[in-house]
C-alpha cells in the first residue's frame, strides 16, 4: 500500500476539493468521493494531491486496475518516484495480473533499498514468490475438482474429510458455531450414503480436525477446553468396538501441551502419529511414536518441513512415505500453499508445491488422498458463503507411491460362520511383519506397498492353517484390492472315522529351481507349520511335494519326494518329533491346473500337508 502519500496542494481549489472528498470517505460515501476525485483529476490533470488522494481511494475498495494509470503519472512525474508508489504499482499490476509490469516495479522497488536493510532481503523472497508464482500460472497442473452429492454437502459448512479402507468417511460438519462430526459410507457404485451425526461422539464442545485409522477402528478428534484438557485444543482418541465408539480418551501429556493441538494424522500401521502444535509460538508439525502401548513425547519435524512460519493439517498416506501439509513459510503462491514430502533414506525429503490452481493466492486447507492415490479430496468455498468437499483426480507427479490392500474373512469350514483368526503378515524382502487380530465379522484389512512379496498365514485354535503368497513386486499401480475368504478345516479328535483330512496348500515354501534346497523365504512358513505341531501335540501330518510335466517323470517323482523331505527335516531341526512327519511325493501325477502355462505350471510346483488321523 501507498500509506499516508504526502499531499502537496496545488492551490486552494485542490485543498477543497480533496477535503471535500475525504469527508465524503468519512462518512463510508466511497461513490461521492471517488466521483468527485475523477471530477478533480479532468478538471487539474497536473494535480499530484488529487491523483494521490484517487489512487488512496481505489486502494482502499481493491480497485486495482483503476489505479494504476494515476501511479504510472505519480511515478514519471515526481521528482524522484517514492518507494510506496512503486511498490504500489507493482501490487496494481500483480492485481491486475499484469506479471511483466509487476516483475518490473518489484525490481525497481529492490534497487532503491539499501542491501544492508532486512527489507532488501524480503523483497528478494518477495520477488522469488513472484517469480513461482508467475510459472505455476504459466504451468497449470490437471484440476477437476467436483462437489461431493447433497447426502454430503448442504448448506452448512462440510471439510476435513477422512475415509477408511472400507469406505467409511468421518467428516466436520460446522453449524454456526459448533462443530460435530458426521459420518457417510461409499458404496460400490462409488456413491456416498446420507451423512448422519455420531451422536455417542458429538458433544457441546466443537469435535473436528479429526483423523479415522484405515480399519475405521480407530478416531482421533480435536476437541477444545474440555474439563481434562491440558490447555487448548487436546487431541483425544476412541475406539470402534462390537459396533459403537467408546468413551474418548485424552492421549495424555506426551501428546498434549497447554497449547493448541490438533489436526492429526496416523500411520496406516498405526503406530506413528503426527499431528499440528502451536507449543513453539508458531504451528509446527510433530510426530509420536506408538511404543508398548504407550504414545512417546512428540517431537518437531525438522526445518525441512517446519519453517518460521506455520505448517499444519499433515496427512501420512498409508504408502508411509508421501507427507502431505499446508504451509506458509515454504515456497508458494502467497498464502497457506499444500506441499508435499516424499520419505528418502528416513528423512523427509524437500517439499513440493501442489502447483496451481490447486493451490491459490488463497489460503489453501487440508487434503486427503485415497489409498490408492487417484484421488484427492478436500473443501472450498469456490467463491461461496460456505464450504464444501470436493473431490479431484490426483496429477501423475503428485501421487504417492502405489498401495493396495488385502481383505481377508475367515470362516469355519463347515458351520460357515466367521471365526475368530490370527493372522500375520510378512515382508519376505525385509522380514517386517503385521500381526493382526480378526474383528467380530471374521475381519481384517491390512495395507500392502508395492515392490514386495508378501507371505500370508491365516490360523485360529483347533484349525489347520491356510497360507497365501502375494507378488506385488512387479507392480506399479493398483486400482483393486486382495480380496480373500478364508476357509479354516477344525483338526478333528482322534475317534473320526477318516485318515487324514483335505490337503493345506504351503503356498509360502520356496526351493531353488530344479532343486530341493529350501530358500531362506521359506522360513515363514515353516514356522507356522512348526507352530501348528506344536500347539497340537498330538497331531501328525504328510507332507506331499509335487511338480509340473517339464522334464523326465522319475526325476519329477525324485525331485517331489526330495522336497518334501527336505521341509521335514526342516522341521524335525526345530524340534518336531521325526515320527509325527511322514514325507512323500507324487511328482507330476496330481496337477492342480494346466501345464500348458507359466502361470498353471507354477500352481502345480506346490508342496502342501494334511493332519492324519490314526
Amino acid at each position: 500500500m501507498i500509506g499516508a502519500l504526502s499531499a502537496q496542494v496545488d492551490d486552494s481549489k485542490v485543498l477543497k476539493l480533496v477535503n471535500k472528498a475525504k469527508a465524503f470517505q468519512a462518512k463510508n460515501k466511497q461513490q461521492k468521493a471517488t466521483a468527485l476525485l475523477e471530477q478533480g483529476v479532468a478538471k487539474f490533470p497536473s494535480s499530484l494531491a488529487i491523483r494521490k488522494a484517487l489512487v488512496l481511494n481505489y486502494l482502499g475498495k481493491e480497485g486495482w486496475s483503476e489505479a494504476i494509470p494515476h501511479l504510472e503519472y505519480l511515478k514519471t512525474h515526481s521528482e524522484t518516484p517514492t518507494i510506496k508508489v512503486l511498490y504500489s504499482l507493482y501490487l496494481a499490476h500483480r492485481k491486475s495480473d499484469n506479471g511483466s509490469e509487476a516483475l518490473a516495479n518489484l525490481e525497481e522497488v529492490i534497487a532503491l533499498v539499501p542491501t544492508n536493510q532486512d527489507k532488501h532481503q524480503n523483497l528478494l523472497n518477495e520477488r522469488k514468490q513472484y517469480m513461482f508464482y508467475l510459472d505455476a500460472i504459466a504451468n497449470p497442473v490437471a484440476f477437476n475438482p467436483k462437489p461431493l452429492s447433497g447426502n454430503v454437502n448442504t448448506e452448512q459448512l462440510e471439510y476435513l474429510p477422512s475415509i477408511a479402507l472400507d469406505g467409511t468417511m468421518i467428516f466436520t460438519r460446522r453449524n454456526g458455531s459448533q462443530e460435530d462430526l458426521y459420518q457417510s459410507n461409499l458404496d460400490s457404485l462409488s456413491q456416498f450414503s446420507i451423512a448422519y451425526a455420531l451422536e455417542n461422539i458429538n458433544t457441546a464442545y466443537n469435535e473436528g480436525a479429526h483423523c479415522l485409522s484405515a480399519d475405521a477402528k480407530t478416531l482421533l478428534i480435536s476437541i477444545d477446553h474440555r474439563r481434562d484438557s491440558y490447555g487448548s485444543f487436546d487431541i483425544y482418541m476412541t475406539q470402534h468396538v462390537e459396533g459403537q465408539w467408546l468413551p474418548i480418551k485424552n492421549l495424555g501429556p506426551n501428546i498434549n501441551s497447554r497449547h493448541w493441538d490438533a489436526q492429526p494424522c496416523l500411520s496406516a500401521d498405526g503406530k506413528t502419529l503426527y499431528f499440528a502444535s502451536k507449543r513453539s509460538g508458531n504451528k509446527d508439525i510433530y510426530k509420536s511414536e506408538l511404543v508398548g502401548g504407550e504414545w512417546q513425547p512428540a517431537v518437531a519435524l525438522d526445518s525441512t518441513i517446519n519453517t518460521t512460519k506455520d505448517e499444519a493439517s499433515p496427512f501420512l498416506h498409508p504408502d508411509s512415505r508421501t507427507l502431505y501439509f499446508r504451509s506458509n513459510g515454504h515456497l508458494g503462491m502467497g498464502d497457506f500453499d499444500i506441499f508435499l514430502s516424499r520419505m528418502e533414506e528416513g528423512q523427509w525429503g524437500t517439499p513440493i508445491n501442489l502447483g496451481y490452481p490447486i493451490n491459490t493466492e488463497a489460503s489453501e486447507g487440508a487434503l486427503f488422498v485415497d489409498i490408492f492415490g487417484e484421488k484427492a479430496y478436500y473443501a472450498s468455498d469456490f467463491g461461496r458463503d460456505n464450504l464444501d468437499i470436493f473431490s479431484f483426480d490426483l496429477p501423475t507427479e503428485l501421487k504417492p507411491e502405489p498401495v493396495t490392500y488385502t481383505t481377508i474373512k475367515v470362516i469355519d469350514e463347515e458351520t460357515q460362520e466367521s471365526i475368530s483368526a490370527i493372522i500375520t503378515i510378512q515382508a519376505l524382502e525385509d522380514g517386517n511383519e503385521y500381526n493382526l487380530q480378526t474383528n467380530a465379522e471374521g475381519v481384517v484389512n491390512q495395507i500392502l506397498n508395492t515392490g514386495h512379496t508378501y507371505a500370508v498365514n491365516v490360523s485360529a485354535a483347533e484349525y489347520a492353517f491356510h497360507s497365501e503368497f502375494i507378488d506385488l513386486v512387479e507392480e506399479a499401480s493398483l486400482a483393486k484390492p486382495y480380496l480373500y475368504t478364508v476357509i479354516l478345516s477344525r483338526i478333528m479328535p482322534q475317534e473320526v472315522e477318516v485318515s487324514e483330512s483335505e490337503p493345506t496348500i504351503l503356498n509360502n515354501i520356496f526351493f531353488e529351481s530344479g532343486s530341493y534346497t529350501l530358500l531362506p523365504t521359506s522360513n515363514f512358513e515353516i514356522n507356522q507349520l512348526y507352530k501348528l505341531l506344536q500347539d497340537n501335540p498330538k497331531t501328525t501330518i504328510k507332507v506331499i511335494g509335487h511338480t509340473d510335466d517339464i522334464g523326465r517323470e522319475e526325476d519329477n517323482l525324485t525331485l517331489s519326494k526330495n522336497r518334501a523331505n527336505a521341509v521335514k527335516q526342516a522341521l524335525v531341526a526345530k524340534g518336531i518329533d521325526t515320527i509325527r512327519i511322514e514325507a512323500i511325493g507324487r511328482g507330476e501325477s496330481q496337477p492342480i491346473d494346466t501345464n500348458d502355462t507359466a502361470e498353471g505350471r507354477e500352481s502345480n510346483r506346490r508342496t502342501e500337508f494334511v493332519i492324519l488321523y490314526r
